[in-house]
């Protein structure tokens, strides 16, 4: 996958720079070409390799992203485990074995987005932020962190929706015996507010990332699941 990534990166600098569109590379399968149409190339991913990429190249904006995904992953992790430890000794030893990992080493050696890991604890920290103050602010840095998480591999965001159900749920279920009780009314409207903000949160996920989401729906919703590359003129060679 790096080496066909990197290509990639390539590519799109030198349609950037010579005014093409990077949507169909007529390079690969000559002279069918390829169609990149559907890459969302206006998302946040993109727009930042695509200004860490014309004052440099390909291999220099790839290896400075993978270092930066290091430093990152160690500094999120810590903001993270202190939030919750209230330990400096405790949060600094979560960030390095987070950040240099095993699994870190290995997608950055095979999978240029699964190495982006340092998104998953900045946005855990939001949810936690959004958690103990839910107002307006939180609820937004919230989708932003989810942006990021979205906007560099479409894996994490699958993962990281689940852990959110598991969180509502964990907000709605926690202390429930309590939250039935009259005496505790005020528990109630708390987790009543932070649900409020998680929905606001949502929403300004969704209008974010609308670029990015649409082409994905179209896709699922009413692009025909046959016959597609046939009905767009394509060459379609056969299994044999």
């Amino acid at each position: 996958d790096m080496e066909g990534g990197i290509w990639f990166s390539w590519w799109l600098k030198y349609a950037w720079l010579h005014h093409i569109s990077p949507k169909f590379a007529p390079m690969i399968a000559f002279p069918f070409g390829v169609d990149y149409s559907q890459i969302p190339y206006s998302h946040i991913g993109t727009l930042f390799f695509r200004w860490l990429l014309i004052p440099t190249d390909e291999i220099i904006a790839h290896n400075l992203t993978l270092l930066f995904s290091f430093i990152l992953s160690g500094l999120f992790m810590y903001w993270l485990a202190y939030l919750v430890t209230k330990s400096r000794h405790a949060a600094l030893f979560s960030g390095i074995i987070y950040a240099f990992c095993p699994y870190h080493f290995n997608k950055a050696w095979e999978h240029f987005g699964l190495a982006q890991t340092q998104w998953l604890p900045l946005y855990v920290f939001t949810l936690l932020i959004l958690k103990e103050r839910p107002i307006f602010t939180n609820a937004v840095f919230t989708a932003l962190a989810f942006t990021l998480v979205m906007n560099f591999d479409f894996n994490y965001p699958y993962i990281m929706f689940i852990f959110t159900i598991g969180f509502i749920v964990f907000i709605l279920l926690y202390r429930w015996r309590d939250k039935l009780r009259i005496m505790h009314s005020e528990l109630r409207k708390s987790s009543g507010r932070i649900l409020k903000m998680m929905i606001v949160a949502m929403f300004f996920t969704l209008l974010i990332n609308l670029s990015v989401l649409y082409p994905i729906f179209k896709k699922i919703f009413f692009i025909p699941k046959t016959g597609a590359i046939a009905t767009q003129g394509y060459y379609v060679r056969s299994f044999s």
